[in-house]
């Protein structure tokens, strides 16, 4: 698997940054000097966008080489690929990720070091950032207890739950951070504030005239 970038100018290939496997995702840092990608093998690679060189990797599943059991948990990784996600803080200076193991970790751009870690949240399927002058917030959508939490960005400690009648899909901040979006299965959307936790409306509250739920949105 590779990472291969474009010129949106002459549509010319610029960078090729190659895998050990597949590439489930990537994504440039605010400035576009950096790349972070989630690759097949379980690492997380943060890429320098000119040199192609490897700058950090931080491993969300520990590979094993030869193993039909790494291979397995590869192909299931595949097939989730939309729960393996690492992303970018507002300043490029974090970069927080999370795997379809459940695992959550902040990591230090500059220096690669862990920030924070967890494993008890339970199974992930999304995560959003929201950052201030002051404070980075981690939205986590999880199974567990059907639920969103908000994280301190900076510990990883809870700071809100959303409780949800059903198995929460997605989350996303508002542009402002004031506000969080929330979607459950199989559609409900939801919208809370962000920074006192209070409930404030259901968006589409006739469901029930859906015949075939929906698990992604964008604000």
């Amino acid at each position: 698997g590779s990472i291969r970038i474009w010129s949106t100018e002459t549509w010319e290939r610029s960078g090729e940054y190659p895998h050990p496997e597949g590439v489930l995702y990537a994504e440039f840092s605010p400035d576009g000097d950096r790349i972070v990608s989630v690759c097949l093998d379980g690492g997380v690679r943060l890429w320098d966008r000119e040199s192609g060189r490897v700058l950090h990797a931080w491993w969300q599943v520990r590979p094993l080489p030869n193993s039909r059991h790494h291979r397995q948990l590869g192909r299931y990784m595949a097939h989730k690929s939309g729960q393996a996600r690492a992303h970018f803080s507002a300043d490029g200076r974090v970069v927080v990720m999370h795997s379809v193991t459940g695992r959550i970790s902040a990591c230090d751009v500059a220096s690669g070091e862990i920030v924070w870690a967890t494993d008890a949240l339970g199974p992930v399927v999304n995560i959003a950032l929201s950052q201030s002058p002051s404070s980075l917030r981690v939205a986590v959508c999880t199974h567990s207890e059907q639920r969103v939490l908000v994280l301190d960005g900076a510990t990883g400690e809870p700071i809100h739950k959303f409780p949800h009648a059903s198995l929460a899909e997605d989350v996303r901040f508002s542009r402002d951070g004031k506000q969080l979006f929330t979607l459950e299965w199989p559609g409900r959307a939801w919208q809370w504030d962000a920074i006192s936790g209070d409930f404030i409306r259901h968006l589409n509250p006739d469901l029930e005239t859906f015949t075939h739920g929906f698990t992604h949105f964008a604000v």
